[in-house]
Order: C-alpha cells, then structure tokens, then sequence
C-alpha cells in the first residue's frame, strides 16, 4: 500500500513585491485542503501579488483545482492577485481539458508571470 503525505510540500519566496508559492508532487484529496489553508495565510498575512510555480507539480486532481480555484478567489476578495506559471505539459493536458485554461491567468515561464503579476 502506498501511503501518500497529508502534507503539500511548498516552498514560498519573495521577490520584489511578488510572493512565490512552488507547490511540489501531487496537489490531490490528501495535500489540497493544505496548500489552500497555506495560501490563504499568505493572503492574511499581506501577500497580495501571488505567483504559483508549478514546475514541480506532477499530478493534480479535482481537489487541487479546486483548493486553487478557492486560493484565487480568496486572493482577489482581498485585493491580490494570482497568477500560474510553468505547468508541466502533463498537468497542462488535465489543466486544458478541464477548461481551467479559461478560469486561471497561467503563463508558461516564471519571467513571464513576473511581468504579467504587475
């Protein structure tokens, strides 16, 4: 049996005015509730321009698009902003797919999500 953490493993960064969440492995059932009780405490806590690199991604399920669909939107009640950066091209497919494409501002580099932020 494979026993999956109950934990999101994230890495957050500053970076002139822009906080930098890099989620890392599976943002599934176990590790969404997590990241989006995290992500909000960024937000309480005065980060207001949010940038989450998703290189490290490597599986999302319904759960973790909806922990970021509730991150965002939780964002901008409080004047932020989110932006996505670097999905992988396996999660693009479920990303696209599930037409989160239309929901999410995503950008394919952090470069580019830096710009698109301000």
């Amino acid at each position: 049996m494979i026993r999956r953490s109950q934990t999101v493993d994230m890495t957050v960064k500053q970076s002139d005015g822009v906080t930098i969440v890099e989620p890392r492995g599976r943002l599934d059932t176990s590790a969404a509730p997590q990241f989006q009780e995290q992500f909000e405490e960024l937000v309480r806590t005065g980060s207001r321009r949010l940038l989450v690199d998703m290189h490290r991604v490597r599986y999302i399920s319904s759960f973790g698009f909806r922990a970021l669909l509730l991150a965002s939107r939780y964002a901008e009640r409080n004047n932020g902003k989110m932006v996505l950066c670097a999905i992988p091209p396996e999660v693009m497919e479920v990303v696209e797919l599930g037409g989160f494409s239309e929901v999410f501002t995503i950008c394919y580099t952090r470069e580019d999500a830096l710009r698109t932020i301000w």
